[in-house]
């Protein structure tokens, strides 16, 4: 039965289509073919190696510039591409070094800390005790807040002077040893001039007792004594308060003005005889 002008007109919309999809997959084919056999030919290809040593030295550049946030990146990435490479311990230190300059001494003490564990022979480790210790001082709160990681570095750096108290890094151990121990002294002594000043006499010489007997190389024993006999003198506690009194008087290296109240104290009890 012959097609109608309907039909035919379909048949060869369709026919057109057909043709025009096979010619399409014949030249994708055809393009495929020449690009496996371009690739063939290339061989496989490499992929390009992990230069721990480039980068490690793209690194130390940086940080000798003072862009400690670019070195924390680098320095990250490399960690986990140069695990058992020969600049890996010296990787830690910089890291460790640029997070402690850039304002991060906890996240500087994790490097630091894994250097000392996993690298006891590496020509960092004295170095890195140090810097471990004192991570924990510059972490540490202001004096009115809890103390917990100043006497964390406390522990950590007379341990790190025992056991090298020749090293190139002791005097500055020794001075952050010293202004942790005035942070200490200073919430002691600030805790008694508070009793002091509600005029709870009793309880500011339990607490100025204990700045001169638990922190005796600071600069707030000079003041603790003399508040101290103060406050002793309120509570007519004289004896203990003249003994005091004479020690502070007797002691050299005390600042004028401290001593010339001593004197002065000295004189009233003197009188009061």
């Amino acid at each position: 039965m012959p097609l109608g002008a309907g039909s035919r007109y379909r048949y060869d919309r369709f026919t057109a289509t057909m043709k025009l999809r096979i010619i399409i997959i014949t030249l994708c084919l055809t393009f495929l073919g020449h690009h496996f056999e371009i690739e063939a030919k290339r061989g496989p290809r490499r992929k390009r190696a992990y230069n721990c040593s480039a980068k490690y030295q793209k690194a130390h550049t940086r940080f000798e510039k003072g862009r400690y946030g670019d070195v924390q990146s680098r320095l990250s990435d490399m960690k986990y591409n140069c695990n058992g490479h020969p600049v890996y311990d010296s990787l830690l230190y910089l890291l460790g070094r640029a997070y402690m300059l850039g304002k991060k001494p906890q996240e500087g003490k994790v490097e630091f800390q894994q250097l000392t564990r996993d690298f006891p022979e590496s020509p960092f480790f004295v170095e890195t005790r140090y810097r471990i210790a004192q991570c924990s001082y510059l972490t540490s709160a202001s004096w009115d807040r809890d103390q917990t990681e100043t006497r964390q570095a406390i522990r950590e750096l007379n341990l790190f002077l025992d056991r090298y108290p020749d090293s190139g890094f002791a005097d500055s151990a020794k001075a952050d040893l010293a202004a942790c121990r005035e942070k200490l002294a200073k919430k002691d002594f600030m805790s008694a001039s508070f009793y002091k000043k509600i005029e709870e006499f009793e309880s500011a010489v339990v607490y100025y007792r204990v700045v001169i007997n638990d922190h005796p190389e600071t600069s707030y024993v000079p003041h603790a004594k003399l508040a101290m006999a103060e406050s002793l003198l309120k509570i007519n506690q004289n004896s203990e308060a003249r003994s005091i009194l004479d020690d502070l008087i007797d002691t050299k290296g005390v600042a004028p003005a401290i001593k010339e109240k001593a004197l002065d104290l000295q004189d009233k009890l003197i009188r009061a005889r």
